[in-house]
């Protein structure tokens, strides 16, 4: 992981995991992991370029019985209201990070990265 990405206030940004990584090796395989570490990379150096005031990152799984979904949900933490954290999220985030990541990727490894990682953010109110 990047071990000098630091938010807006200077303070590095902590990944959380409310489950355990063994979880998404169950459900992503090595593959997916990767990609994971990657996405998790890119976002803390994007916001750390970028003077996010990013809190921290989340990472957890949900199961949907209804329809049978696994996925691993990627959570960004902003310490700004929502009208200034949407678009650093839809436009910084997703735009930039997940798009750039999602063009390189083909065959297994973008099915994975579409289907079993899913995003979202909070922001303070």
């Amino acid at each position: 992981m990047v071990g000098d990405a630091v938010n807006k206030s200077g303070a590095e940004i902590p990944v959380v995991w409310k489950t355990k990584q063994d979880v998404a090796l169950r459900l992503m395989g090595t593959v997916g992991c990767r990609l994971l570490d990657q996405l998790i990379d890119e976002a803390k150096k994007m916001a750390a370029k970028d003077r996010w005031e990013l809190n921290k990152i989340e990472v957890d799984y949900y199961d949907d019985p209804e329809v049978d979904w696994e996925y691993m949900m990627v959570i960004l933490d902003f310490g700004c209201p929502r009208a200034e954290a949407e678009p650093l999220f839809w436009d910084g985030f997703l735009k930039n990070v997940v798009g750039f990541i999602d063009q390189e990727l083909v065959g297994e490894a973008k099915d994975i990265f579409l289907t079993k990682i899913h995003y979202d953010f909070d922001s303070d109110p």
